[in-house]
């Protein structure tokens, strides 16, 4: 389980709620480097979907660049699931931390507390 891939999802995953419930169900599986090879068994048990409706959204995901699916090349022949980690990362460059700002980022506007 990495809780850096799902806290990409969850950041920057697909509006569509279905679409980020299997998202996120493939990110929990997967290692850090955004790799896994879930069963579609695991994957409808985990989103609380049907077979049939992982295997739809999980091709529509692939088709949005979020995931790249091998076919039949991960353990015991079920499907490779790779995370786009550069596209989910692309919306985290996007939005900017006025939290934590990283080096270069632009300075945080101060926070006014009245006490």
């Amino acid at each position: 389980m990495s809780v850096y891939c799902s806290s990409l999802a969850w950041r920057h995953g697909p509006a569509d709620r279905n679409d980020l419930l299997v998202l996120l169900a493939i990110a929990d599986f997967a290692d850090d480097d955004g790799y896994c090879w879930p069963s579609i068994k695991s994957l409808a048990q985990k989103a609380r979907m049907t077979e049939r409706g992982v295997q739809k959204i999980a091709r529509r995901l692939e088709a949005m660049g979020l995931v790249s699916i091998q076919t039949g090349t991960g353990r015991r022949n079920c499907n490779e699931y790779t995370l786009n980690l550069d596209l989910l990362k692309k919306g985290e460059r996007e939005t900017l931390n006025r939290v934590h700002p990283e080096p270069g980022n632009i300075n945080p506007e101060p926070v006014n507390r009245k006490r």
